[in-house]
């Protein structure tokens, strides 16, 4: 029984590596698919850095204001 799975597991791979060699080959860098990025920080009274993490939100909002959504959570 070991003997015939010992065989089986090289036939299989070589099955599923020659079905993957005719797979339909799709040229990903022509198709434009518009994305928005969402960036969520989380913010604190206490925190010394969350000001300046603000400011960056606000600038990249304003770089990229059609693609670019920032959200502080406090």
């Amino acid at each position: 029984m070991f003997f015939r799975i010992r065989h089986l597991i090289p036939l299989l791979l070589a099955v599923f590596l020659g079905q993957s060699l005719h797979a339909e080959q799709t040229d990903s860098a022509s198709t434009h698919y518009p994305r928005t990025v969402v960036y969520e920080e989380g913010t604190g009274t206490w925190c010394g850095w969350c000001p300046l993490g603000g400011f960056l939100l606000d600038e990249l909002g304003r770089q990229h204001p059609d693609r670019f959504v920032g959200i502080a959570v406090h």
